[in-house]
């Protein structure tokens, strides 16, 4: 292994491992998949998914909670156990970003394809919270990986690998893995004028390639079917893919039930990238358009505008993760562009011009938003900001600071010192985020406390009031099951008839129940009181 891919090895297993095992669970969705994995290791079902109520279905096929699950069979149900197989798929991702970048350029392109990738914003919060956008988007770099180098030295292993990662990519998140893959390699062949000639040379080939897909996917849906019949055909048809239609947010047997309207801000994500992939996203479009008109860039392009083109025209929610497959291009496009050796020496006048759009996109537009955001969470939610202030604000002074030195280096022409000085402030800023939240974000968000408080008396009834977005981490971290309600008198009524009531609540200071009760703890804008 070389230097450098050593480097990326270690700096991204230190980034998406430190502190995984003390720092309570980050995202809602995590803890959700968290239930589901801590189901299957209770109930010892790995076939049918659950979450709280047992007639309801998962719409969604089991290899990440089975990944989860395993870790928390081999490591204990706590955080550890839960993310740690998903940190190392995300450190696998800059890897086989590196090895992408090194077969279509240089080494010098993949080494920082995988820097770039490894210091967006976006993918260091998907590296350590657990969902399967990371899975996801590993297994469809591992087939692209895989055709990248079918094409290039022409071996069938590396072709019939394809339709397995392809295949852990569906098993993974449904057929949306099976959908971008497809979709990539027909607009890249189609582009390339290359898609006869694969028909015609590798048809028996690709036929082959369909079945073992097939073969590796269908005996869990067979199995399911078997289980549950009908409804379950009818739960993944309408979840996985009617949500590319209308929004679907509901977990159960009838997924077709949503009063969303359909959305149709198809610009959305072309917007959310220039938060999303900073510091790097000053430089995202244009090395997009410089790059779209160079033929050896055909594969990559196509790569990250087939899944972003295709998440932006669903008219489901613009949710950010989403688009986590198409950021490994990404990286891979602005390095080559950033990195290119030739332009350097034969013309540096268009070097200038290009490095020109990245410099004023970043004083214009990406520092102001960073300020104008920070001042905005703090005037919009002037409590809950006050709990999060240790975290969040040393790691938006660094990462700003940094955004500002490298637009300094940017204006001086001085391209090389500007990329390795907003690499080593954006290293620092994530690390100092991560030393942050170990410290302080079980006071901010004190809900696995909570949890734990009950757990230990191990009697009487658990209620949330009020605290909706608390729900999937009491479904976690909760031994017992709990009951959600936002009417008083339902509260009054319970703790009048069961002898010991814990009631969580996110609105401590609204309602007179809670001054007419025993207040246990009381952390942020969280409070846990109880009738004993």
């Amino acid at each position: 292994m070389n230097k450098k891919l050593l480097f990326l090895l270690l700096i991204s297993l230190f980034l998406f491992t430190w502190h995984i095992g003390s720092i309570p669970i980050l995202d809602g969705d995590t803890a959700f998949s968290a239930k589901i994995a801590k189901n299957i290791i209770e109930k010892g079902d790995w076939i049918t998914l659950r979450f709280l109520n047992p007639i309801d279905l998962v719409p969604k096929p089991p290899l990440f909670y089975w990944m989860m699950a395993a870790g928390m069979k081999i490591f204990g149900v706590n955080e550890f156990g839960l993310s740690i197989f998903h940190s190392l798929v995300g450190v696998l991702t800059v890897l086989l970003t590196y090895l992408i970048a090194k077969e279509l350029y240089d080494e010098k392109t993949a080494f920082w394809s995988g820097l770039i990738l490894l210091t967006s914003a976006q993918f260091f919060y998907a590296g350590r919270s657990p969902l399967q956008d990371m899975p996801l988007t590993f297994f469809i770099a591992a087939a692209f990986y895989c055709f990248v180098l079918f094409e290039k030295r022409k071996k069938y292993l590396f072709l019939y690998l394809i339709p397995v990662f392809t295949a852990l990519a569906l098993l993974t998140k449904g057929p949306v893995g099976l959908v971008l893959v497809g979709l990539v390699l027909f607009v890249y062949t189609i582009w390339n004028k290359s898609i006869l000639s694969y028909l015609h040379l590798y048809f028996p080939h690709l036929c082959l390639c369909l079945c073992l897909c097939l073969v590796l996917i269908l005996p869990w849906f067979v199995a399911e079917y078997k289980i549950i019949g009908k409804p379950f055909a009818d739960i993944m048809i309408g979840s996985n893919f009617g949500r590319f239609f209308h929004p679907t947010d509901s977990i159960g047997n009838d997924p077709t039930i949503n009063t969303a309207s359909p959305q149709y801000d198809f610009y959305s994500y072309f917007l959310q990238l220039f938060i999303l992939f900073v510091p790097w996203s000053g430089f995202l479009y244009p090395a997009l358009f410089s790059s779209i008109r160079k033929p050896e860039n055909r594969f990559i392009i196509s790569w990250a505008l087939g899944v972003l083109l295709f998440f932006s025209l669903s008219l489901n929610y613009k949710i950010s993760r989403y688009i986590l497959p198409a950021y490994p291009a990404l990286a891979i496009i602005i390095a080559s562009y950033l990195c290119n050796d030739k332009l350097q020496m034969t013309c540096l006048a268009a070097r200038r011009a290009n490095v020109k759009w990245g410099k004023w996109t970043n004083a214009i537009l990406i520092i102001p938003l960073l300020f104008l955001g920070t001042i905005y969470m703090i005037l919009s939610f002037p409590k809950q900001q006050a709990a999060y202030q240790p975290i969040v604000l040393p790691f938006i002074i660094i990462f700003t600071i940094g955004m500002i030195v490298f637009s300094v280096f940017l204006f001086r022409n001085q391209l090389k010192t500007a990329m390795k000085t907003v690499v080593c402030f954006s290293l620092a800023s994530y690390i100092v985020l991560i030393f942050s939240l170990n410290l302080f974000f079980k006071e901010a968000n004190p809900i696995k406390r909570f949890c734990e408080t009950i757990n230990r008396d191990n009697d009487g009834v658990t209620v949330l009031y009020q605290a909706e977005s608390s729900s999937p981490f009491a479904a976690f971290y909760l031994n017992d099951d709990f009951v959600q309600t936002r009417d008083e008198k339902n509260i009054q009524n319970l703790m009048k008839i069961v002898p010991k009531v814990y009631v969580i609540s996110e609105n401590p200071t609204a309602d007179k129940i809670i001054r007419d009760s025993k207040v246990v703890v009381r952390k942020s804008n969280f409070v846990l009181f109880s009738n004993q």
